[in-house]
């Protein structure tokens, strides 16, 4: 089961941005900036999909479709492992894939990156 969330984003009165979607009931996001608010914006999607005691990839989906919308994919992360580790891509040294992520030099945690970003890309496109 992929997702996809649209996101409405304004600018307030008084220089906040926030967001909204019409197609997530109780999505709404604000913050004093754009690259701010993109977080909000999935963390405020991730914690939706929690509540439901479903743990999920949030990503925005490209650019945004025009100056005050954007479309973001939610996949399950149960969906998005079982699919690195079919393509061969998922760490199966956990603790060696998180200590390599956090210094941010490891070869194999950049490429489940792209491979998390693949599966998200196709993810989209699918449910289009």
């Amino acid at each position: 089961m992929t997702d996809i969330v649209n996101i409405v984003v304004e600018r307030l009165d008084d220089g906040n941005y926030v967001a909204v979607s019409g197609n997530m009931k109780g999505l709404y996001a604000r913050a004093p900036r754009l690259d701010a608010l993109e977080e909000k914006i999935k963390d405020a999607i991730a914690d939706i999909y929690s509540a439901s005691r479903m743990n999920v990839i949030v990503s925005r989906a490209g650019g945004h479709t025009s100056d005050h919308a954007a479309t973001w994919v939610v996949v399950p992360a149960e969906t998005a492992r079982s699919e690195l580790k079919r393509l061969g891509l998922y760490p199966t040294d956990m603790s060696a894939s998180r200590s390599a992520r956090d210094h941010g030099k490891s070869r194999q945690s950049q490429s489940a990156l792209s491979a998390e970003n693949f599966l998200l890309r196709r993810s989209y496109r699918a449910a289009r």
